[in-house]
């Protein structure tokens, strides 16, 4: 749709699903039926339908460089309202690292992250809290 600038992957064709690993639906899913579904099988794949899981693609992996896990995906609160921004944490080059995307998953940037990221809520497109347990007291 790009001019051949980025490709997704239509369907779950080839790609082992071991499973679900999160879910984000769009806090408009009764009038857009978007959702986005991380997936595990022996890679995370991060996957949207814009149909309500009739049609899916993936539009992350962490096959790409510098992406080492996904482990949550969430959307933002505005997400259908005029945003199109999609979180994700995981691990990049062996750091906790969040990304984010505002073209409904096209294309993300990543930021490191001071601890790994356990717990979090997306107030807006900009600003978001995360929490995370050192395992002691």
């Amino acid at each position: 749709t790009d001019g051949g600038i980025t490709w997704n992957q239509l369907s779950l064709i080839d790609t082992k699903i071991s499973q679900i690993v999160d879910l984000a639906l769009s806090p408009n899913y009764s009038q857009d039926n978007t959702l986005f579904m991380l997936t595990w099988g022996g890679k995370h794949s991060l996957w949207r339908s814009l149909n309500g899981g009739t049609i899916w693609e993936r539009v992350y992996s962490n096959t790409l460089p510098d992406v080492d896990l996904i482990d949550q995906v969430e959307l933002s609160p505005q997400y259908g309202k005029g945003s199109q921004a999609v979180f994700i944490a995981g691990c990049g080059n062996g750091n906790p690292t969040i990304w984010k995307s505002t073209d409904n998953g096209q294309s993300f940037i990543g930021q490191s992250a001071p601890f790994p990221i356990d717990i979090w809520t997306i107030v807006n497109d900009n600003t978001l809290f995360v929490g995370s347990y050192e395992g002691l007291n």
